[in-house]
Order: C-alpha cells, then sequence, then structure tokens
C-alpha cells in the first residue's frame, strides 16, 4: 500500500517519481526495484485573481443592448495561469438609480 503523508499541490509539482524496493526473506536474499511516475491531477482549488483591484465603466444611455461595456482579465493557478476573460455588456430594460421614480 502507498499512502500520503502530506498534503499534494498540482500547481507546485505536477509528477512524482518513486523508486519502490521489494525484497524477500529467503537465506539468499533477493530484491527488485521497479520506477514508479504518479501525475497529480489538479483540481479546482485556486480563486482566480483579478488583474485589478477595481474596474469602472462608462457607457452611453442610447447604446443598443448588447454593447461591449468592459472587458475583465484574471488569471487561474488551476489552469496554468492562463488568463480568464470575462466582459460586462448592456442589456436592455435594466436601469439603474430608476427604482422609487415615478
Amino acid at each position: 500500500a502507498l499512502s500520503i503523508v502530506k498534503e499534494l499541490d498540482c500547481e507546485e509539482q505536477s509528477w512524482i517519481n518513486l523508486t519502490i524496493e521489494a525484497s524477500d526473506h529467503g537465506t539468499f536474499r533477493r530484491s527488485a526495484t521497479q520506477l514508479l511516475h504518479i501525475q497529480l491531477i489538479d483540481v479546482n482549488d485556486e480563486v482566480p485573481t483579478f488583474d485589478k483591484k477595481l474596474y469602472e465603466a462608462s457607457v452611453l444611455e442610447n447604446r443598443v443592448a448588447g454593447t461591449q461595456v468592459i472587458q475583465i482579465h484574471a488569471t487561474d493557478r488551476d489552469q496554468g495561469n492562463q488568463p480568464v476573460i470575462g466582459q460586462v455588456n448592456s442589456q436592455a430594460g435594466h436601469e439603474r438609480g430608476s427604482e422609487g421614480r415615478r
């Protein structure tokens, strides 16, 4: 049996190489070794990190629905530090700050 004695983190080390030795208890002891390659499979344990602490945008009130307002960038170590790109589009029928007006 092979047991883990500490937490493993794929972002720090993606492969573990072990040499396993088996030996008998005969009068003339015999042994054999085997190399074992273990690939750590990444799990979604990292939180994406935004490039900026605050994003601000403005949009003209007469823009059509679906107009891109801002593009936001973040990175995620679970994906090999690849960029995560999102965007915010304007939506028709949603007016901010108009609640309670008559």
